[in-house]
């Protein structure tokens, strides 16, 4: 999934590339939750997320919304890592 994201092939994610890739996905989100889970992932703050972000929520389980709109943790940190 990470490779999905990374459109500009340069290791970092930002926000607006994000959402703009979840957008694009079946994933039925609104922006303010895309925005919440970035920020779950991006537990640093700098604005982007690496593929070891990535991997340090799915395996924190953090990146879930806690009205569980986004998937169950295992289809979750299967697809983050695939």
């Amino acid at each position: 999934m990470f490779r999905y994201l990374d459109v500009k092939g340069k290791g970092k994610v930002k926000k607006a590339e994000f959402v703009s890739a979840v957008e694009k996905t079946r994933i039925s989100l609104s922006k303010a939750d895309m925005t919440e889970v970035f920020k779950r992932i991006d537990t640093n703050n700098q604005g982007y997320i690496t593929y070891q972000d990535i991997c340090a929520a799915a395996a924190r389980k953090s990146i879930l919304d806690p009205r569980n709109t986004v998937a169950t943790t295992e289809r979750a940190r299967d697809n983050l890592i695939k």
